[in-house]
């Protein structure tokens, strides 16, 4: 299936397509929103006006929820929500040799995405809010340097927010965070996942826990191609040693992601195990 949208700015229309397959969910771009600098100014040239979301569904969920889960809302990371309208290739490019632009589209949504967040936690938001994607701005794909510049300068304010409705900061990251471990820590995030082990990532559950010294709270570090291909044996050592190392308060077990299609055989006999072993070994 494919959709194409076109959006009406005030210097010319955009156009972008997205493609699905059957059987597979998730979602393609082959043709991005932003194509070059003049379809960037045309994106920053749209009128912007603050529209309340409906938040009919937020208590049906907290009540599906009950006793036994905490509901959260999802932010994409303001960066995130640029790059996604720009082939990353050409994205990386720009963050080198176009910053400025960048920058002035990552602070504009940032701006846009404050107002809702501080609306939503205003009428009941949260508790918890997962902001997602910033793994696009840690190594290989970008240097510390524009981690602070696109990321760290501006997620911080959008988690000043939520802290200040008395909420709490769940960050999503995939790869190598050891890097910015202590950025995290020094911007009160509350909980990090899914914290992947080498080669994926570049740090153990154990290392982890020990960096952060229980001023978050870890989600990981079983990853999902272990689970699609290792035996069940494997995966038990895996859930024993991400619960186990390092100690087990401030730990949540955690795959690294989940399917996009139909559970195989194997995927279904690991998962049985994933969990058999997380309550195991996650007995305090």
């Amino acid at each position: 299936r494919r959709r194409t949208t076109i959006v009406h700015t005030p210097r010319g229309d955009l156009r972008t397509t997205d493609e699905w397959e059957e059987g597979i969910r998730t979602s393609w771009y082959p043709e991005p929103l932003i194509k070059d600098t003049d379809d960037a100014e045309r994106f920053l040239s749209i009128p912007y006006e603050f529209k309340p979301p409906d938040l009919s569904g937020m208590e049906e969920a907290r009540e599906q929820a009950g006793e036994r889960g905490l509901t959260q809302a999802h932010v994409s990371t303001p960066m995130v929500c640029v790059s996604r309208m720009i082939h990353f290739d050409q994205f990386l490019e720009w963050c080198a040799g176009e910053f400025e632009l960048i920058d002035r589209m990552v602070a504009t949504v940032q701006e846009r995405t404050r107002d809702v967040l501080d609306y939503v936690m205003g009428h009941g938001g949260g508790p918890m809010v997962w902001f997602g994607g910033s793994e696009q701005a840690t190594p290989p794909m970008m240097s510390p340097r524009l981690y602070d510049a696109l990321v760290a300068k501006y997620d911080a304010p959008l988690f000043d927010v939520v802290h200040e409705h008395g909420g709490l900061v769940h960050v999503h990251c995939h790869g190598k965070v050891s890097g910015i471990l202590d950025r995290l820590v020094e911007r009160g995030v509350d909980a990090l996942d899914p914290v992947e082990p080498p080669p994926q990532g570049d740090i153990e559950m154990g290392q982890a826990k020990q960096r952060v010294d229980g001023n978050i709270t870890l989600m990981g570090n079983v990853e999902f191609c272990d689970l699609e291909f290792a035996e069940p044996d494997e995966i038990e050592r895996q859930v024993e040693r991400a619960i186990c190392d390092g100690g087990k308060k401030y730990m949540m077990l955690y795959p690294s992601a989940t399917g996009i299609t139909d559970v195989t055989e194997r995927y279904r006999d690991n998962a049985m195990r994933y969990i058999e072993a997380g309550l195991q070994y996650g007995a305090m």
